[in-house]
């Protein structure tokens, strides 16, 4: 086929699917970066617990911009790929601001 033969979509059964198995409980965790003799390590500080969301809450949000679709390309930066395309995935995100009211927050 074509690239215009192509009609990349997500059908709500898909959606639905993807929201209750992979958003029941996920664990929000930040960490401060240090470099050490050309290694990275990291301090982990502060770890929630992301609750809540079902498929009819995951649309709410959606419609309220709570919840937005990002398209994450990119372009290599350096080393034998330079220049060239990459796709990080896209997928939903929640704006950290938008966390509370998505999610039931949970420190754990």
């Amino acid at each position: 086929g074509q690239v215009d033969d192509l009609q990349p979509y997500f059908t709500f059964d898909d959606l639905r699917e993807r929201v209750e198995k992979k958003c029941k409980n996920i664990a929000y965790v930040s960490a401060e970066p240090k470099k050490e003799n050309g290694k990275e390590f990291f301090k982990f500080n502060k770890a929630v617990l992301l609750s809540g969301l079902n498929f009819e809450k995951f649309i709410d949000c959606i419609k309220k911009g709570l919840i937005v679709y990002d398209i994450r390309l990119g372009a290599y930066r350096s080393g034998k790929m330079m220049g060239k395309p990459h796709d990080h995935g896209s997928g939903f995100r929640v704006l950290k601001r938008n966390l509370n009211t998505v999610f039931d927050v949970q420190e754990l």
